[in-house]
């Protein structure tokens, strides 16, 4: 397969995944590179609209507040993951609420438009 139609595919594959999704997680350790970064991943997560739950390393929650646009974990502690996935699940429909929210914080604030719109605004301003 040409290279153009295998990225496509996986493309498809990757957002059936995200689509059909009850829940997306993520679990970073606490690293060097975890705690000056930001898991890119989670842009994509939010925008699906699916709860998501991640361990709250690095940058994460600068940006995110648990229990309003995501749910945070303690890093390295299987116990407080598990609890906080059991919460989920318990109250699924608050968390459909919370991710909602965290959906339209991405579109607002992170987005390819806004952030073309605060390029625009920028260029302008010179």
């Amino acid at each position: 397969l040409h290279p153009r139609v295998r990225r496509q595919r996986q493309m498809c594959i990757r957002d059936r995944i995200l689509s059909e999704a009850d829940i997306l997680v993520s679990s970073q350790p606490v690293t060097v590179r975890a705690d000056g970064g930001f898991p890119t991943k989670l842009g994509e997560y939010l925008m699906s609209g699916t709860p998501v739950l991640s361990t709250n390393v690095g940058e994460t929650s600068k940006y995110f507040k648990d229990g309003e646009h995501m749910y945070f974990a303690k890093p390295e502690s299987p116990l407080d993951y598990a609890n906080k996935l059991k919460y989920i699940i318990d109250n699924y429909e608050k968390a459909l609420a919370v991710a909602k929210k965290g959906k339209m914080l991405i579109e607002q604030s992170y987005s390819h438009i806004s952030a073309g719109e605060k390029m625009h605004k920028f260029l302008k301003s010179l």
